[in-house]
């Protein structure tokens, strides 16, 4: 795996992903999975305030470091939103699991 630089708003990480997506995903788990409760039905999710969590409007990731021109750069509300449907499908995942024993 390779190493990224995610930054966004306040946060500023450097990890390990597939590809700068999977960072972006992954640094948005890390930052918000502490402070937004999770909620198993889209219906019910509340409305993203990305100030609220430290997050900027976009994310940027790139593989040579913090602030470069070349990061590639995502929309944050996608990248919540794509995190958010992933924490669905695992609960859901893992209820069905849990069911069948």
């Amino acid at each position: 795996m390779a190493k990224f630089y995610v930054q966004s708003g306040n946060l500023k990480m450097v990890l390990q992903a597939r590809d700068s997506r999977s960072a972006a995903i992954w640094a948005a788990h890390r930052k918000l999975s502490d402070t937004l409760p999770f909620v198993g039905d889209a219906e019910n999710q509340p409305t993203f305030q990305g100030e609220a969590c430290g997050l900027a409007e976009t994310i940027r990731v790139s593989q040579q470091g913090f602030d470069r021109r070349d990061a590639k750069i995502f929309d944050t509300l996608e990248i919540v939103s794509e995190w958010s449907r992933l924490l669905v499908a695992l609960d859901r995942l893992t209820q069905s699991l849990c069911s069948t024993k």
